[in-house]
């Protein structure tokens, strides 16, 4: 493996742990909101934005999840090829 190579799967290690990171992050939003809005339904409160703030939440976190995949396959990828 040259320099470079490694250089290369170093960079996308850190991007990988940058990105479970953020889903982690993620999840942990979405577990509040979730909390917040049977919160509020408890209270009586309308919940439609916070519902759809929660909608937004889980599609931003699939993107993440996908994003994810793609560095995995690129780290595959690098590893495979040697550069």
């Amino acid at each position: 493996m040259t320099e470079a190579t490694a250089d290369r799967l170093g960079m996308i290690e850190d991007h990988l742990a940058l990105a479970d990171r953020h889903i982690a992050t993620g999840e942990a939003r979405i577990s509040r909101q979730e909390a917040a809005i049977v919160e509020q339904a408890r209270r009586g409160r309308d919940t439609a934005a916070a519902t759809k703030v929660l909608h937004a939440m889980r599609r931003t976190l699939a993107l993440m999840r996908e994003h994810r995949e793609i560095i995995l396959c690129e780290r595959e990828r690098k590893g495979q090829a040697g550069g």
